[in-house]
């Protein structure tokens, strides 16, 4: 300020920063340009503008303090330029909408994060019903499979194939066989419906063509097949009367002779 007078310096140094942009909007300044500029930019600003035209600024009726900070929308009491007030309107539009318009921005990328958290929840969710679907249905399969007749059959097949003996092809020895079945199915604890299957495999080819005339709707219980077999096998009491009667004479031919020896 070395080229203004003592009172130019003081008047410029009191107005406060509403007023100085009006005067440098008033001067030609562009209200964009002048609305950036700090205050120690407006006070060198008009400075220079002064010290150019020599144009004497108005002295302030009232002392202001110099750190008043501007606000888009206030008017100098005296100045009522349209032009000026115009362009501050203008300003004050442009800031409300930059304001809204980055609100919005921000609602429309909460609202965006939202959805995509949403959608990821609600295909996990998805997933984790699907999963547990699956492993229902795999468990019912295994369990209809663990309690279907196949699978049953091939379980006790596996666990009595070293276990169950042959049937004998003496027929005398064939109760004592069933016996001896009988007890391992006990003692295994075999199901009933199971045990004229499993017995099968282990018939001799004469008790197994017996079997194959047997009647079908009597060919899964094991108590009428081994009915059946013994009475095709004519093992009846009077046989085992008969037979033993024809052992006990040789025995006691075989103990005279050694006796004689």
């Amino acid at each position: 300020m070395e080229s203004l007078t003592e009172q130019q310096r003081i008047g410029i140094s009191k107005m406060n920063d509403a007023r100085l942009r009006t005067k440098l909007i008033q001067a030609g300044h562009k209200p964009d340009d002048v609305a950036q500029l700090e205050r120690v930019d407006l006070l060198a600003e008009w400075t220079r503008v002064v010290a150019v035209r020599g144009e004497e600024p108005a002295v302030a009726k009232a002392a202001e303090p110099a750190d008043v900070v501007y606000q888009p929308g206030d008017v100098d009491e005296g100045v009522a330029d349209p032009d000026v007030i115009k362009a501050r309107l203008a300003l004050e539009e442009r800031r409300m909408m930059m304001e809204e318009n980055l609100k919005m921005r921000e609602i429309q990328m909460r609202e965006v994060q939202w959805k995509r958290e949403l959608e990821l929840k609600r295909r996990e969710l998805e997933l984790k019903e699907r999963e547990f679907e699956l492993t229902r249905v795999t468990r019912e399969r295994e369990q209809a499979h663990r309690d279907s007749m196949g699978a049953k059959l091939k379980l006790w097949g596996d666990a009595m194939r070293n276990v169950i003996p042959s049937m004998p092809e003496q027929p005398i020895e064939v109760v004592s066989w069933f016996i001896s079945l009988e007890r391992l199915y006990e003692q295994l604890k075999v199901p009933a419906e199971l045990r004229a299957v499993l017995m099968r495999p282990y018939l001799t080819v004469r008790a197994k063509a017996l079997l194959a005339r047997c009647d079908m709707s009597e060919s899964a219980d094991y108590e009428a097949i081994k009915k059946y077999l013994l009475q095709e096998m004519r093992l009846s009491a009077s046989v085992y009367l008969d037979k033993f009667n024809t052992i006990v004479p040789k025995v006691l031919k075989l103990f005279t002779n050694f006796r004689r020896v």
